[in-house]
């Protein structure tokens, strides 16, 4: 049994009872447990699919849990305990700039680009457009 795929699948349900508890709401007036309801969901599907895929007996256990992995697995469940004291779009920006190098990217002023923006454009999005309630940061960032 992988272990990190169980213990994925049971922070998705845990995920998907506080959701529940938020309220879900209905589909053309959503709670706001809903989205993360969703997402979690397919975190507990993908996990129990993952679950069944064997990992040989002769797999390098060391590769499996590098550095890098654990990183990101780190740099996901961070903005859980930041994204009320910073705010969406400052949780945003650090966790692209915490996750960009891991995937490749060497520049920093690329990353910081790609961060802000994806924070801003996200904001626009789901606080504007779809009139979603995203925590605001300490000076209103």
């Amino acid at each position: 049994m992988n272990w990190v795929t169980f213990c994925t699948g049971l922070s998705g349900l845990l995920v998907a009872g506080e959701s529940i508890r938020l309220g879900l709401g209905e589909l053309k007036n959503p709670g706001p447990g809903l989205f993360t309801f969703m997402a979690s969901l397919l975190l507990v599907i993908f996990s129990v699919a993952l679950l069944f895929e064997e990992i040989p007996p002769s797999a390098n256990w060391k590769a499996l849990f590098t550095k890098r992995r654990l990183a990101i697995t780190a740099s996901l469940f961070s903005p859980v305990f930041m994204l009320e004291d910073l705010g969406f779009r400052l949780t945003l920006s650090l966790l692209l700039m915490a996750l960009l190098p891991l995937f490749g990217f060497r520049q920093w002023m690329v990353i910081l680009g790609i961060a802000v923006l994806t924070a801003v454009v996200s904001h626009f999005f789901f606080g504007t457009l779809l009139g979603m309630f995203l925590p605001p940061g300490p000076w209103g960032i």
